[in-house]
Order: structure tokens, then sequence, then C-alpha cells
């Protein structure tokens, strides 16, 4: 069985390799398989604004930047 050491990645400093599919905090090369570039995930889910304490109906989404 393979256990996988978890940590968390704030979304503004999360990064994602389209060759292997890994979420990194790595901004140049992907730890995993050495890809040179890595996409910021914020531009793929975009973000979502937390209203406070859901006095609104809704919250805000950020749409994905180019």
């Amino acid at each position: 069985m393979i256990i996988e050491e978890t940590s968390a990645i704030r979304l503004e400093e999360a990064y994602f390799c389209l060759n292997c599919e890994v979420v990194t905090n790595c901004i140049n090369i992907c730890p995993t398989c050495g890809q040179k570039k890595v996409w910021p995930l914020r531009n793929w889910l975009g973000s979502v604004i937390a209203l406070e304490n859901s006095r609104h109906k809704e919250g805000i989404l950020i749409g994905m930047k180019n």
C-alpha cells in the first residue's frame, strides 16, 4: 500500500502540470515529471469569493483568465 503525504497549497500558489496532472507550488518545473511548463491552477478553476455570513444570495464567481 502506497501512502502519499498530503499538504495544503493555497490556490494563488498552486500550479498544474498538464503532462502528469500533478498540482504543485513549483512555478518553473514539475517536480514529478520535469515538464518545464506548469500552469496556474486558478486560471483553470477561477476563484470564488465567499460573501460574509452568506448574507447575499450567492457568492461571486470570478471568471478564468487567459
